[in-house]
């Protein structure tokens, strides 16, 4: 299936993202693929803590980010502040 041309996405953010569910990952001696749904599912309130913990620690400059976007036809993430 074509990606949606209507719509992009920070690639910088997507990394950002995904490099910090990799430490989450081993912060909590967790598979990566069971913490990415975990917290793209939003069910798990301590890996969403630890996500913005370990976050705001690895990327002081975005410490402004709050809000998580998932794009599940791309795969891709957004980060948004107020």
């Amino acid at each position: 299936m074509p990606k949606n041309i209507c719509h992009s996405h920070q690639t910088a953010h997507t990394k950002m993202v995904k490099q910090t569910l990799k430490e989450v990952a081993k912060a909590l001696a967790m598979p990566y693929q069971k913490t990415h749904q975990a917290f793209t599912g939003g069910d798990n309130l301590f890996i969403t803590e630890t996500f913005w913990e370990i976050f705001w620690a690895r990327f002081p400059a975005e410490s402004a980010m709050n809000a998580v976007y998932f794009c599940p036809e791309c795969r891709s993430f957004d980060l948004e502040h107020p």
